[in-house]
């Protein structure tokens, strides 16, 4: 295997990177620049709100006309006050008697009217896919003046406007309102007394219902400051504590007439991504690996051992090569004996006779150089660690001199990388979605990073290819371009997911688009070459045999093996190998174990012969890496 020099290094440092620019890009995109509430009289804050009420009046359209009551005193001067409103919204829908959040929906403001000390003021706002709306109230001078603990200068500001949760597909037997909940709230000790703080009070009139009918109220796990007169919600809660109440009001089911708005072509893009799967689904379905009808068939095919490898597991695995040293053993060329519970002391009794490949011969060398008897505990520590890659470049060279049999049919791989490359067509059609709806530089950023990461992809797929062909001859470069891969599109969909979250909503229509083509990808790169495993003619006969075979061993009885081993006493042994290779030990054992271990096995038991015979060389051969040694 080719040593890949400082690879353990680097692959910690590119994880170790990458997780610190994502705690990077969260921190900056949740980082408030506000201070705290609690410092509202601080020369931080622009303003601070003083007792205030706020009016909702709720139609059966779940459409609120709100008018809100403020007083504000401004802690700087200011050209305008900012109001921010509910924008990112959380339904909420009952199951029985269990009250469950619902999907997510965007809230919309219009027809805004503003008043400062009764005086008509200009207002205005930029609907927003994030958390909140911003109202913008200009004064109608040129500035609010400063409020001073002398002057103790309140402005009476009136603000009129509609508040549409006609979205809220999911709540319409239930009004959910947040009481300042969304963003950080400002407010006044009244005579420098810390109990005697600002306070909101909100009254929320109900659409009429039938009078037999009655709606539940109440503010979140506590009523206090909470009554209901008929229609009439009121609650009064302190500007302090107010982020911590919600009010609901629970109404018969079907008040409210809700229904979603997509956004504009929200169904073609939907559309563009489902073909995307279902045409990568189509060609996983064409070249699935398919289960051939398996006869019963009493033996496996006798043929090499990696190439019967190959067609079990669909390429020939260097950790079958040591089923090579049972076959030296019944020739009579080494002695096996079991060291404790997983070494095992391989004595050389002879040369391998002529006809044997040279790979083999070279295999048959590395394990005795140093002596005409190899022991698995030597082959440990650094000391050692020479002979160990002796013995793993033999056993590679022995598996690429046997080659690899064409399991697969024509087209197969290219299957794999149509698929591959088509899930990241889907993840652009969302990028360019999300582009379209929020017409935000950040996003055209970021979508320029994904076709960035598709060229990177394109540009190492090849090669990843190529060393999962070689993946004996060059493993550790295989698993490092693996994971690179992976990596490589990890940042940018956990980026996107993050910026989503957190500057825009995740709007329950096209979040799904993204969620999914997210879920596609990964399933594409990790499942679907596992799916895409369509036989030629020639190893789906094979592979048909060797579950016959399978079969076989699942239902013979003890009696009708030992009939088969009295005809055929060499039996147990031909079959010995594949039995291994294809996990099938202690099958195996359950139908002989009347035997006892061979000759050339010392140690082992021989009611459990195959399998510990098969965890002992597999374990004691240095023929995988070291994260797969026991």
């Amino acid at each position: 295997m080719m040593k890949i020099k400082g690879a353990k290094y680097a692959k910690n440092f590119i994880i170790t990177a990458l997780i610190a620019v994502i705690c990077a890009i969260f921190g900056g995109l949740c980082f408030d620049g506000g201070v705290s509430a609690r410092a509202a009289s601080s020369e931080e804050d622009r303003f601070a709100y003083g007792n205030s009420q706020i009016t909702v009046t709720a139609d059966t359209d779940k459409v609120l006309r709100v008018e809100e009551n403020l007083t504000v005193g401004f802690i700087k001067e200011s050209a305008n006050l900012v109001r921010a409103v509910g924008g990112k919204m959380r339904s909420l829908t009952r199951w029985g008697n269990l009250t469950v959040k619902g999907r997510s929906y965007l809230a919309r403001i219009s027809d805004i009217t503003a008043e400062v000390d009764g005086v008509p003021a200009e207002a205005r706002t930029e609907e927003s896919n994030g958390p909140n709306q911003h109202i913008d109230v200009r004064c109608p001078q040129e500035k609010f003046k400063k409020w001073t603990r002398e002057n103790q200068l309140y402005y009476n500001i009136k603000l009129c406007y509609i508040w549409d949760l006609s979205d809220d597909e999911d709540g319409d037997d239930i009004l959910y309102i947040g009481l300042f909940k969304h963003y950080y709230s400002r407010w006044f000790y009244y005579g420098g007394d810390e109990n005697n703080t600002a306070k909101l009070t909100y009254k929320i009139i109900l659409p009429e219902i039938p009078e037999e009918q009655t709606a539940l109220y109440y503010g979140k796990s506590r009523t206090d400051g909470l009554k209901a007169d008929g229609r009439e919600l009121t609650a009064e809660v302190s500007f302090r504590s107010a982020g911590e109440y919600s009010l609901r009001a629970y109404m018969p089911s079907g008040t409210f007439d809700t229904s979603a708005e997509y956004y504009p072509y929200y169904w073609f893009f939907a559309g563009a991504v489902g073909l995307v799967i279902i045409f990568g689904a189509v060609i996983m379905f064409i070249y699935r690996g398919k289960r051939p009808l398996a006869p019963v068939e009493y033996e496996p095919p006798i043929i090499n051992p990696l190439h019967f490898s190959a067609f079990w597991h669909g390429y020939a695995r260097r950790r079958d090569a040591c089923t090579l040293i049972l076959q030296w053993a019944v020739l009579g060329c080494v002695k096996i004996k079991k060291d404790g519970k997983r070494d095992i002391i391989v004595t050389k009794l002879k040369d391998l006779p002529e006809g044997r490949t040279f790979a083999e011969y070279r295999y048959f060398s590395a394990l005795f150089d140093d002596g005409d008897v190899y022991r698995s505990k030597d082959m440990r520590g650094m000391k050692n660690r020479y002979s160990r890659n002796r013995i793993r470049r033999a056993s590679t060279a022995l598996a690429e001199e046997a080659g690899s049999p064409v399991t697969r049919a024509k087209g197969t791989e290219t299957a794999k990388c149509i698929v591959m490359f088509s899930s990241l067509v889907a993840l652009l059609v969302s990028c360019v979605y999300f582009l379209y709806i929020a017409g935000d530089i950040m996003f055209m950023i970021f979508l320029v990073a994904v076709v960035f990461v598709f060229c990177i992809f394109a540009r190492m797929y090849p090669l990843m290819l190529e060393m999962r062909k070689k993946r004996r001859a060059y493993k550790g470069w295989y698993n490092f371009t693996y994971l690179l891969s992976s990596l490589v599109i990890l940042p940018p969909a956990g980026m996107l997911l993050i910026v989503i979250s957190a500057h825009y909503m995740p709007v329950y229509d096209y979040i799904h688009i993204m969620l999914i083509s997210v879920v596609w990808i990964f399933f594409c790169l990790y499942a679907s070459p596992n799916i895409i495993a369509k036989r030629t003619e020639e190893a789906q006969k094979t592979y048909a045999k060797m579950l016959g075979f399978k079969k076989f061993l699942k239902s013979v009885k003890v009696a009708e093996m030992e009939l088969m081993l009295e005809n055929n006493p060499n039996y147990y042994l031909d079959v010995l190998p594949y039995c291994m290779i294809m996990g099938l030990s202690k099958k195996l054992d359950k139908k002989t174990e009347f035997l006892s271990a061979p000759d050339w096995a010392d140690g082992f038991d021989g009611a459990t012969f195959a399998s510990s015979m098969f965890g002992s060389i597999r374990s004691g051969l240095v023929t995988r890496g070291k994260k797969e040694r026991k």
